[in-house]
């Protein structure tokens, strides 16, 4: 098949939606379908893809520093798209590509599917309006959106279940998660990293990787830290993560008197993510507004076993007591928790083994896009 996926987020910019498009663009690849991945334009960036990526001029935002708005139109783009038309139209925004993405499919007859990734009401704090005014219209937006789609892929069963009982959403909707590059996990050097940052056997490093912005709750972690470390003195805290809270949260580090057993690695190139997660002994997570807590199927493919606040879509990735440990939103319950396993190497090891099995059983990339795959051609 020719497949066409259409994304606002996507590489250099660092993201969910990011990773998951490049990870669903390598598996439909490597299944030999035709991809091409439209996405905006960056400076100073070349792709190197085993698939096609067609850039879009773009905007920069004053809202995410490094993210870029396409502008949807391109000389030459409606000649290039009849000589390759697809045969599915995928779009992982409903930005201005997710609507020339739904243009597009339904003046050239081509089903439609829409990935809804991000939870937008969760994100209403930046919008400069009242929460009664902002949150009815992005919901008329979406559904609206989501009204012209042939199908609608969500991370998860709960924000399934949210799209329907929230937002209001009849159409047909499947929940596939995004895939985890097995081989990529296999290749990773966690001793490189260790001995990078000088730490040695004895230290118990808990791991935390994604944005530093408000939404990921990262001042939680350093308070649970500032807790933790008082009770367990080995233990450090590794976050991978570039943001525009960077130095706000620094200076938070500094404030708790944490900053010298905190280690903020700024941005870390995507193919390296892996070598990070495997340095660590457990990974840690705050945020209240993910759809499906990507980075926590990645740390559970590399063997380390997460906490997490139970919230929305992490409350799916996460096997309470197998693989991990979902805790109420309460600084004193969840940082309990991890000086427990800090202090229980055995208990720490059994959900470690659970960690790997389970994103075997459920979260590789080979199976994944074969499940995708099957969704497309349930739509010819």
């Amino acid at each position: 098949m020719k497949i066409h996926l259409y994304t606002e987020s996507f590489k250099p910019y660092l993201s969910g939606v990011t990773v998951s498009v490049d990870t669903y663009a390598r598996g439909l690849a490597a299944l030999g379908h035709e991809v091409t991945v439209i996405a905006p334009w960056y400076p100073d960036f070349q792709d190197d893809d085993v698939y096609r990526v067609l850039r879009f001029p773009s905007l920069g935002t004053r809202l995410y520093p490094g993210f870029r708005l396409a502008l949807p139109v391109k000389r030459g783009f409606g000649k290039w798209l009849r000589e390759n038309k697809p045969d599915i139209i995928h779009s992982h925004s409903p930005y201005q590509l997710g609507f020339l993405a739904r243009h597009i499919a339904k003046k050239m007859k081509i089903p439609f599917v829409y990935h809804f990734h991000t939870l937008f009401t969760d994100y209403l704090h930046f919008v400069p309006l009242p929460r009664f005014i902002s949150r009815p219209v992005l919901i008329g937006i979406i559904k609206n959106f989501c009204r012209r789609c042939d199908l609608i892929i969500t991370p998860t069963a709960i924000v399934q279940n949210i799209l329907r009982q929230e937002y209001g959403v009849a159409q047909r909707i499947e929940a596939l998660p995004t895939g985890v590059d097995d081989a990529a996990v296999q290749k990773a050097d966690p001793q490189g990293i260790r001995e990078k940052y000088g730490l040695t056997q004895d230290i118990l490093l808990l791991m935390y990787c994604g944005r530093l912005s408000k939404e990921k709750n990262i001042e939680f972690l350093l308070k649970m830290f500032q807790k933790v470390s008082a009770s367990v003195p080995a233990a450090r805290l590794m976050i991978v993560a570039f943001g525009p809270l960077e130095a706000a949260l620094k200076k938070l580090a500094a404030d708790l008197k944490i900053a010298d057993r905190v280690i903020f690695t700024g941005r870390v190139e995507r193919a390296r993510v892996y070598d990070y997660l495997k340095a660590g002994d457990l990974f840690v997570c705050a945020s209240k507004t993910e759809t499906q807590g990507l980075v926590i199927s990645e740390a559970k493919a590399c063997g380390k076993p997460a906490v997490a606040i139970d919230a929305r879509g992490v409350s799916q990735m996460i096997e309470n007591g197998v693989d991990g440990y979902l805790t109420p939103d309460d600084l004193a319950v969840f940082s309990q928790k991890v000086v427990d396993l800090l202090q229980a190497p055995a208990e720490l090891r059994r959900l470690a083994d659970g960690a790997e099995r389970n994103a075997k059983k459920s979260f590789l990339n080979s199976a994944i896009t074969k499940k995708l795959e099957i969704l497309y051609n349930s739509l010819k």
